[in-house]
């Protein structure tokens, strides 16, 4: 299991929810939360949103309540896959005996597409010569979605993305 320790990069152990105006390009607004904050992506996001419609009723009211989530990105202190795929095989297997848990981790070494900190790493890892085309989720301003892209991913129910405590991981459920 190789591991790449990103200590020298700030903001490690913490969700990074970017907002921006899908008609404009006004910008983005970002949030950063401590994983002791929001442990889960839908608790980052509820979060975030509570910050920016607290930011939203000040001074810069208008333009800030037309933001939309854009991103949401997990950046653990550890970024390691087989790490995050050990992880993601013990949260799925509950109570297991050793050799059982080497069999459920090999499962999900063989389910993997892609590993990564942000959508944008999953795909280019699952995709390296670009083949993985995001063009339909860049708006007029050439910025991509990548909430929108995460979510098409999971609503075809045929992989998913699983966030763990050292990455994100694109997983076939083929």
């Amino acid at each position: 299991m190789k591991r790449t320790s990103q200590q020298a990069e700030p903001f490690l152990g913490a969700w990074r929810i970017v907002f921006h105006e899908p008609t404009r390009d006004s910008g983005t607004s970002s949030y950063l939360l401590s994983s002791r904050t929001a442990s889960t992506e839908a608790a980052a996001r509820a979060t975030a949103s509570r910050w920016h419609r607290t930011a939203a009723a000040g001074t810069a009211g208008q333009r800030l309540t037309q933001m939309v989530i854009c991103e949401v990105t997990f950046r653990p202190s550890t970024s390691c896959r087989g790490c995050a795929l050990a992880w993601a095989a013990r949260a799925d297997a509950g109570t297991v005996e050793p050799s059982e848990l080497r069999l459920l981790i090999e499962g999900h070494e063989a389910k993997a597409v892609g590993f990564g900190n942000s959508v944008a790493d999953v795909i280019a890892s699952a995709s390296p010569e670009g083949a993985w085309d995001v063009k339909p989720y860049r708006d007029p301003f050439g910025r991509v979605n990548w909430a929108d892209v995460r979510a098409d991913i999971s609503k075809a129910a045929m992989s998913t993305l699983r966030q763990t405590p050292y990455g994100l991981l694109w997983l076939d459920q083929g």
